[in-house]
């Protein structure tokens, strides 16, 4: 079988995404807060939801948006992933603190600590014009950090 080598900056350009809304392609994104200790699952109600057109920020000590603090948030975005061709693809993350990847409801890459920039990957046999499901979570734990996140694909 052969490899191609698709680079997902942004995630959501490279493979076609659904979870578009109003006809604009993207990853519904759903910004949570939290004050204290980080919780290891701080999904409760968003403070903000939005469609991403991808998945590559740097926020360096800033908030993703007026409406979310500048530390203690976290990010999931869902949607779904259109694949074009047959084969194994390896998803990579950059993240500064935890980040968690699911495709097809599989778990990918599971690294949900608080660290400095790091680079995940992790890989599945995906089917060729098929959509799947997919999740990515991130987190940013403290002000002091970076904060960033993004992702590509080889496949």
């Amino acid at each position: 079988m052969s490899r191609k080598l698709i680079y997902l900056v942004p995630l959501v350009s490279v493979l076609s995404l659904a979870g578009a809304t109003n006809g604009a392609e993207g990853l519904l994104g759903q910004y949570y807060e939290w004050s204290g200790t980080p919780p290891t699952e701080p999904w409760g109600t968003p403070v903000m939801e939005r469609l991403d057109s991808m998945v590559n920020f740097n926020w360096a000590g800033n908030a993703p948006d007026p409406t979310v603090a500048a530390n203690n948030f976290a990010v999931r975005w869902t949607g779904e992933v259109v694949i074009p061709t047959s084969g194994t693809y390896t998803f990579h993350t950059q993240t500064d603190d935890g980040v968690r990847l699911w495709v097809n409801n599989r778990s990918i890459i599971d690294n949900w600590t608080d660290h400095g920039n790091t680079h995940d990957n992790g890989s599945i046999e995906l089917a060729g014009g098929r959509r799947y499901a997919s999740s990515w979570s991130t987190t940013r734990m403290a002000a002091t950090r970076g904060a960033s996140c993004r992702g590509r694909v080889r496949g």
